[in-house]
């Protein structure tokens, strides 16, 4: 398990080493934004198509869903980025509106794997 947040008195290098596999995606975070990695079919940014919004994140790979769903609390979508790492991962920068620590990325039942 992981101690407390470094707002807590916690160890930050803890939380940065703490990656987390989600549904189709690892994620990890620290007290101002969360990356999620997403292994992706060869292919072009052209190919891909983020949707980010204050409390939902939807990502679409030729047109299909690779991730949707709600995020744990709400990003900064001005400040956030996403870029494709050598045409086969997809990598999502999130800018949080506060600093604090997600227990998940996404809320629940919202959140579809890909198929």
């Amino acid at each position: 398990g992981v101690g407390p947040s470094p707002l807590e008195g916690g160890d930050p290098g803890q939380w940065e080493k703490d990656r987390k596999q989600g549904r189709g995606f690892t994620w990890g975070q620290s007290p101002t934004d969360v990356t999620i990695e997403i292994d992706v079919e060869k292919c072009t940014a052209a190919d891909i198509k983020v949707v980010m919004a204050p409390r939902k994140v939807t990502v679409k790979r030729k047109g299909e869903t690779l991730l949707e769903g709600g995020l744990f609390d709400r990003i900064n979508c001005e400040e956030s980025t996403w870029h494709l790492d050598s045409g086969k991962q997809l990598v999502l920068s999130l800018e949080k509106i506060k600093q604090c620590y997600w227990e998940d990325v996404l809320e629940g039942p919202s959140a579809r794997p890909p198929a």
